[in-house]
């Protein structure tokens, strides 16, 4: 607003003499009735109506200028992190092999979420699916794919175990039987982490 810079300014003006004070406020007034004139008709014309009171147009146009570099942080918040979603790969040489995708993966998806972004579940599942490009787990990846039933919770949970899945069931059946119990029960955490991402195979026996 020409002219109004003195008004608009990031410290606030503080008239000299008692004279500049009534000019001041006839200046906070228009400003807010030319902010009132110009979102009639807009859903920002709250910002101007929560002013009403004291009719301080600087005051409007600051709870402007907040409103909108808010919805830029959160623009840059959701394009930076869609971006890391997207390009966050499942790879021989991802970090912690699963476990870390998974909790990668997670973690961008929270952080979106607690900026007020959300994805349906079938193209987070989809974006999952389609970032597994370690052949450990093509498999699973492939299956998943064709079964619409299946969870984006139950594909994470299926790479981190081996697992039997049965083209005609719906859901990811666990293998427990006593040789998987006798492992489980003496054998360190770390240990069967590093066993489940080294083979697809069948899973070793523990040491003792």
């Amino acid at each position: 607003m020409q002219g109004f810079e003195y008004v608009l300014q990031e410290e606030e003006y503080e008239p000299v003499t008692e004279n500049e004070r009534p000019s001041y406020k006839l200046d906070l007034t228009f400003i807010y009735d030319a902010f009132k004139n110009s979102w009639a008709d807009s859903m920002n014309l709250y910002l101007v109506e929560q002013n009403k009171p004291t009719k301080n147009g600087r005051k409007v146009y600051l709870d402007a200028v907040n409103y909108f570099r808010g919805d830029t942080v959160k623009d840059a918040i959701l394009n930076q992190n869609m971006t890391e979603l997207m390009n966050y790969k499942l790879t021989p040489n991802t970090f912690n092999s699963a476990e870390g995708y998974n909790n990668k993966f997670n973690d961008i998806i929270n952080i979106l979420q607690q900026h007020g972004h959300s994805l349906s579940p079938p193209i987070l599942k989809s974006v999952y699916l389609a970032n597994i490009q370690d052949k450990t787990y093509e498999h699973i990846r492939d299956q998943a794919s064709t079964d619409a039933e299946t969870t984006l919770p139950g594909v994470q949970s299926a790479i981190l175990r081996r697992v039997h899945f049965d083209p005609n069931d719906t859901v990811y059946e666990f293998v427990e039987d006593a040789r998987d119990n006798e492992y489980m029960n003496s054998t360190s955490p770390e240990r069967i982490v590093r066993d489940t991402f080294a083979t697809s195979g069948s899973r070793p026996m523990s040491d003792s």
